[in-house]
């Protein structure tokens, strides 16, 4: 079975349509998403050397609480989405109206296929509720290091554990090093050759990172939520609807970013950071749907995230010529948000640049957060 049918299987559509009606669902897709005059936020171009990894021991924090999609258009994304096979035929036989229609790229077809199926499985989980809600999170950036072979890519690990309170009661926040380590097996050989060292200094730093993993660090600590007013009525209170939900996180202040970025690229970040809070199931399928019909998504295929974990990958390239993109990891059978993370696309450090995050290979995961878990529980530390 493939994605299409997969899709259509979990939304229990009907057999496909006529090629008539078929034409029609994509005429209806394709008006509602190049008609809408939407908003683009132009990134300004993103500067060779990318973050600096030196005295900054903790990753990038994106907003709120953690350290480091309307219904025409749903209904018409669901017909077409059904209805593609046989859109895709005429369109190749050359035949009939939809053979004059511009088709739609089979790459944001997977795409959406694959946040629809991740929408339609998370909307059948329950919600919930209890004293704290804990988020177990694994967080990773890397640093170029020289060695006798050449360049190679270090990561450093971190471990982040939150209990957010409710109803008066306190927060509580712990953290660990898990130990920094050789990324790909090509660096684990260019490590090797250079003698399997424990430490690497940081550059225009006293600080260092190390192989061996530190004990946790915990306290109490005000973790407010990053949504509504940081309370759990308000977040059980934000729009189930696409469209008016697209319209919340556009609104919200893009705290953490120098200058301004994308719309695309903050509803990627928006959505990570629902998934890592007590959002209703209905909301979390409505932050999916918004994706799906999110233009410029490309599928990236089944994949394996920072953790081992299999999931499928749907990507943002970096506006401008890209040199890397932001991808979310999702479980479509189960609806969890796994990751995200960016990942180089091509080096763009040139002769002279220091040995920065800009000069890593292809395929090297510049940066990632994964979610172990997110749930409620009992009890705090």
């Amino acid at each position: 079975m493939n994605e299409l049918e997969m899709v259509r299987d979990l939304l229990k559509e009907p057999p496909p349509p006529a090629p008539a009606a078929a034409a029609g669902a994509l005429g209806r897709l394709e008006r509602e998403m190049t008609g809408r005059g939407r908003r683009v936020t132009r990134t300004p171009p993103r500067s060779r050397r990318l973050r600096r990894l030196t005295p900054r021991l903790l990753p990038r924090r994106t907003r709120g609480r953690r350290w480091m999609l309307g219904t025409g258009l749903l209904a018409a994304t669901a017909a077409a989405t059904a209805a593609v096979i046989t859109v895709t035929s005429l369109t190749a036989g050359g035949g009939g109206p939809a053979s004059r229609r511009p088709a739609v790229r089979p790459a944001e077809l997977s795409a959406r296929s694959t946040l629809l199926a991740a929408a339609e499985s998370t909307s059948r989980t329950a919600t919930g509720h209890g004293p704290y809600w804990l988020t177990d999170e694994v967080q990773g950036w890397i640093m170029m290091v020289r060695g006798p072979a050449g360049p190679y890519v270090v990561e450093q690990r971190k471990g982040l554990r939150q209990w957010v309170g409710t109803g008066g009661r306190p927060s509580w926040g712990a953290d660990r090093d898990l130990g920094a380590r050789p990324q790909r097996p090509a660096d684990m050989a260019a490590w090797r050759k250079a003698g399997s060292p424990s430490r690497w200094p940081l550059p225009h730093s006293s600080n260092s990172w190390t192989t061996r993993p530190s004990r946790w660090k915990t306290a109490k600590a005000p973790v407010p939520l990053s949504f509504a007013n940081g309370s759990v009525a308000h977040l059980r209170r934000l729009p189930a609807d696409p469209a008016r939900l697209r319209a919340y996180f556009l609104g919200m202040p893009q705290h953490g970013h120098e200058g301004t970025i994308s719309d695309a690229r903050w509803l990627y970040e928006s959505v990570y950071e629902l998934f890592s809070e007590p959002a209703p199931a209905n909301v979390r399928a409505a932050a999916y749907r918004m994706l799906a019909q999110e233009p410029g998504i490309r599928d990236a295929g089944t994949v394996v995230d920072p953790l081992g974990r299999p999931g499928r990958a749907v990507a943002l390239p970096e506006s401008g010529p890209p040199s890397f993109e932001h991808r979310l990891i999702v479980d479509t059978a189960t609806g969890r948000l796994l990751a995200e993370e960016t990942v180089q696309l091509r080096p763009t450090a040139g002769p002279g640049d220091d040995l920065a995050e800009s000069a890593a290979p292809a395929g090297t995961i510049l940066s990632y957060r994964a979610m172990r878990q997110a749930v409620w529980t009992p009890t705090a530390p």
